[in-house]
């Protein structure tokens, strides 16, 4: 089933500007998910053949926010990855590549925020309240310090020992592209109650670290009482995360 899941992937059609590979591999979790909840419902293998098809047809057809977030992800990443691509070829300095990285890094919190709190069949993206821009704050401000040294790094590498960047910048780019996720999520949060519940979901087909299965069967929580979220780098999967929230379970 996971080779259905990896073909349809790869039959998506990519939005303009995309990178087709990592947009088709991030479409790929979002298919696995689709899958669980198919086979929480009993269907059979030739009924979870055409969920999938159905899931590709609905991602690519509605304006649904996992997917909208999904393009964005992509297209973040690779414009981050840019920036390093530009100071390593001289067309800016570090100054430059500075600021332009902590300009994107605050952008792009904030953009996955508002996409997480957008409602299904919308494209607009809605107004921040001050809770909102406070919690988006303190994780900025946690991961500033991770991009200052990422930046340090790069500075050395290119102005001290000569060193090609190389897959360094690029799965570093990979790791805060995954990192969005985390806004996404608590955006999701902001649209309910402290009250309702949610469940912590692990994508059966995946490898998973220590903690979160357990994560998973603290479900369901409030949400008040969850105690992070994925991709959030709480757990030692880290931004690997392939977890999910769900609001309205199953199981």
């Amino acid at each position: 089933m996971q080779q259905s899941i990896a073909g349809a992937a790869e039959h998506v059609s990519v939005p303009e500007n995309l990178n087709a590979v990592i947009y088709r591999e991030r479409m790929q979790s979002y298919l696995l998910e689709g899958m669980r909840r198919a086979q929480l419902q009993g269907l059979g293998r030739t009924r979870l053949r055409q969920a999938v098809t159905d899931l590709v047809y609905e991602a690519q057809t509605h304006f649904l926010p996992d997917t909208m977030f999904l393009a964005y992800q992509v297209d973040w990443q690779t414009k981050f990855q840019g920036l390093f691509a530009q100071y390593e070829q001289d067309r800016v300095d570090f100054g430059q590549l500075r600021s332009a990285a902590r300009h994107m890094l605050a952008q792009g919190y904030r953009t996955s925020f508002q996409l997480g709190k957008t409602f299904p069949g919308t494209q607009q993206l809605p107004d921040l309240t001050a809770a909102d821009t406070g919690r988006i704050s303190i994780e900025l401000n946690a991961e500033y310090g991770f991009l200052d040294g990422l930046l340090e790094e790069a500075r050395r590498r290119h102005e001290v020992t000569d060193t090609p960047f190389g897959l360094y910048i690029a799965n570093r780019a990979r790791l805060y592209a995954e990192a969005l996720r985390s806004l996404f999520y608590y955006g999701q949060l902001a649209q309910h109650a402290s009250t309702d519940p949610v469940w912590w979901v692990l994508v059966e087909l995946a490898d998973h670290c220590s903690v979160c299965p357990e994560l998973a069967a603290g479900s369901p929580y409030t949400v008040a009482t969850l105690p992070t979220v994925p991709s959030r780098g709480d757990t030692p999967c880290l931004g690997n995360c392939k977890c999910f929230l769900d609001f309205d379970s199953k199981e």
